[in-house]
């Protein structure tokens, strides 16, 4: 609106998210572009072809005010092309566990006494961090119940529920700087579980350990699920990680793959 105001405007004053419909309009022939000394000016060919326009089609007021997904449908018709830097975060505990930003405080296991689940939204450059150790949970049962669980494993901390891959932009917003002391993997025994494993390992160095139980062998004989397992997992099968090689071995030899469920069942 602010060009329409004006009746031109520097290309590098445009916002980003206005850019891609200022370029239809310029196709069309109602905009054009021009340039001006070290850079560029859009100036307004038909003012009232595009206040028709507008009138009949998208979304007449300030696009800063929406949020990236509704931006991207009022430009576009399609929120798929929104892109937000911000995550969901899914926690549970065991034992005391809280987070803190340096202004906020959540306390973790309080809110799971009370309410079952406590949850952060976060984002790429914020400090929110924990004394105590993380545990990154690849399925939801042990987040949900997570009580007998972590007796079970003797662990306590925060849960972090990941939901199956732990994707690049959650990876990235974990070791941008020390979000806690120590982290333990919680995942699937399977080639998907040793993947995330390695994946994480390379970000996170030394701070992070899969957890693996010692009679895994057994748990695969007794409750494993049979699974042809093939070669073509090339970040297992070139690592040098002792812990990924021993339980990738373990699968093969076993002919098994075993869900973390099977954790209560030790």
């Amino acid at each position: 609106m602010t060009l329409l105001d004006t009746g031109s405007q520097v290309a590098s004053g445009v916002p980003g998210a206005a850019k891609a419909e200022i370029g239809h309009l310029a196709d069309v022939g109602f905009i054009r572009w021009e340039k001006a000394g070290a850079g560029a000016r859009y100036i307004i060919v038909d003012e009232e072809a595009i206040r028709q326009l507008l009138g009949n089609t998208g979304y007449q007021q300030d696009l800063e005010t929406l949020t990236p997904k509704a931006r991207a449908v009022a430009l576009h018709g399609d929120a798929h092309k929104g892109k937000d830097d911000a995550m969901l975060l899914l926690l549970s505990a065991a034992g005391h566990a809280d987070w803190d930003n340096g202004e906020n405080r959540l306390d973790v296991s309080d809110h799971v006494s009370r309410f079952g689940m406590a949850s952060l939204i976060v984002r790429p450059g914020d400090q929110w961090q924990t004394s105590q150790p993380v545990g990154l949970v690849e399925n939801l049962d042990p987040v949900l119940y997570a009580s007998p669980y972590c007796h079970k494993v003797s662990f306590q901390g925060s849960l972090l529920y990941y939901s199956g891959w732990l994707s690049k932009p959650f990876l990235a917003w974990l070791t941008e700087i020390r979000r806690a002391p120590s982290f333990i993997l919680f995942a699937d025994y399977d080639p998907v579980g040793i993947s995330n494993y390695l994946r994480a390992k390379e970000k996170i160095g030394s701070a992070l350990q899969m957890y693996i139980p010692g009679n895994i062998e057994e748990l695969l004989l007794k409750f494993g699920k049979k699974m042809e397992l093939k070669s073509g997992h090339p970040l297992i099968e070139s690592t040098d990680d002792p812990t990924a090689i021993n339980l990738y071995r373990t699968l093969l030899d076993t002919g098994r793959i075993l869900h973390q469920e099977s954790l209560l069942l030790m």
